[in-house]
This record gives structure tokens, sequence and C-alpha cells, in this order.
């Protein structure tokens, strides 16, 4: 839609810049959540900028190798990350390491810390799944449904003048959903790792369905997409780990 927004002296990526809003949001709710889960706020500042950093190494390298076939005649390109191009299960899944290795360096309460991380993680990816739609990259497969949009500028990364499923405002909904339904249950959640489980369910199912509409060059083992597949181990794993959760609850019982 709006690869860059205009401020008249200077042009700025709008992908970058809604990721930039995407960390700072979620970066302030969860510094207070930290804090009424007697977390230190500032172990939470910390944890967020080495979490992203490795994330977005991560998210990138998964997502060039995806597309290995748009970098492999230009490679330069794979360090445009204002263009926009991050695969959320690469971002995830390194994120997740460097988030374990800094927990157990500063040895806090690894469960009660991913609560607090995953709690706001689903807000970032709501505000950060705008910034797709505005640089038109994620982009949905043709369609003729009133919820379709169409790419003009010349500089999306979407096809231009193709009505396509808005599969972005898809995830971006999604993300906002899931934030709603574990701030609900955040204070109300008597175990620690409820709310990082519930987040791997939640998003891994959100993200299978989804994945039907995207239009973007796709992986495929058999006939699921590589995310299709990151998907339900994702959810096998969330569904694995709130087991594990209530049956040490039934334990100390």
């Amino acid at each position: 839609m709006h690869p860059y927004i205009d401020l008249g002296f200077i042009k700025l990526p709008s992908y970058g810049l809604m990721l930039a809003i995407a960390f700072f949001v979620s970066l302030v709710v969860g510094m207070r959540r930290a804090e009424s889960r007697g977390i230190n706020r500032e172990y939470i500042a910390e944890l967020a900028f080495w979490v992203v950093l490795i994330g977005i190494v991560g998210g990138r390298l998964y997502f060039v190798v995806e597309h290995f076939s748009d970098y492999i005649y230009r490679p330069w390109r794979m360090l445009f990350l204002w263009e926009g191009g991050l695969g959320i299960y690469g971002a995830l899944l390194s994120g997740f390491i460097g988030g374990i290795i800094y927990v157990k360096k500063k040895r806090l309460p690894f469960l009660r810390t991913s609560d607090v991380a995953f709690s706001v993680l689903p807000l970032g990816q709501g505000i950060g799944r705008i910034g797709c739609f505005l640089a038109g990259c994620c982009y949905g497969a043709p369609c003729e449904c009133p919820v379709g949009v169409v790419f003009k500028d010349p500089h999306s990364l979407a096809p231009i003048g193709i009505k396509l499923y808005p599969t972005q405002l898809f995830e971006s909904f999604a993300g906002f959903v899931i934030f709603l339904i574990l701030s609900f249950i955040f204070n109300r959640a008597k175990e620690d790792g409820v709310i990082t489980s519930l987040y791997m369910i939640l998003y891994g199912f959100a993200r299978f369905t989804i994945e039907f509409y995207r239009g973007d060059a796709r992986s495929y083992i058999g006939p699921i997409s590589t995310p299709q597949l990151f998907s339900l181990v994702f959810v096998l794993a969330g569904v694995l780990l709130l087991f594990y959760v209530k049956s040490k609850k039934v334990v100390g019982r």
C-alpha cells in the first residue's frame, strides 16, 4: 500500500517504522506486567533487546532460505530489512533460544518470564503485520472477494493491480485477538507456563489457517507449506506444555 511514509524532509520505510512501534509498545506493556509477576522490569528490557535482535537475524535467515530464488542473483538484498521479509517461526525459534540463554544467565524463573514475554508478543505481531501490509510483503493469493485489496505502489513487494487476500491484516487481527485473550487470562492464571502454552496453541492454529490464503512463494512438504508444518508442531508443543503445567499442579496437591 505505502512502502514509504513521506514526512516531507525524510521518507521512512513503513515496515521498519511499524516494527519499531511494535517493539516499544510491547516493551512498555511487558515491563509493567513483569512487575506484577515479581520480575525486575530492567531484566525484561534487556531480554527484549537481545531476543528481538537475535529474532530478527533468525527470522531473516528463515525468510531468505524460503525465498532463496529471490536473492540468489542479488544476495546483497538479504540485508535490506526495511523492504520487509521476516519468517516468524525463524524469529520465534532463534529468539526463544536467545531468551533461554539470557534467563539462565540471570537466573530468572523461566516459565514466569516466558509468560510475560508471550503475553505481549501477539500485540507486537498485530502492530508489526500492519507494516507487512504497508510494504506489501507476506501478501495473499488472488481473490474476487469483498475483502480483497489491490496494491498500486510500484515499490510494493506484492503484485501490482491484482485483487489479493489481505493476509497481513488477517494475521494482524489474529494477533490483537490473541493479545486480548491472553490479557484476560494473564492475571487469572495461577500456574506459570499457562500463557506460554496458550500462545503457542492459539497462534499456531491462526497461522495454520491463514496460510491457506497466502500467495507469496512457499515451500511445501507434501500437501502443506513449511509454515503450516511449523504451526502444527507449535500447537502440539503448546498442548504438551499445558499438560505438563497442569500435571505439576495436580502432583503438587
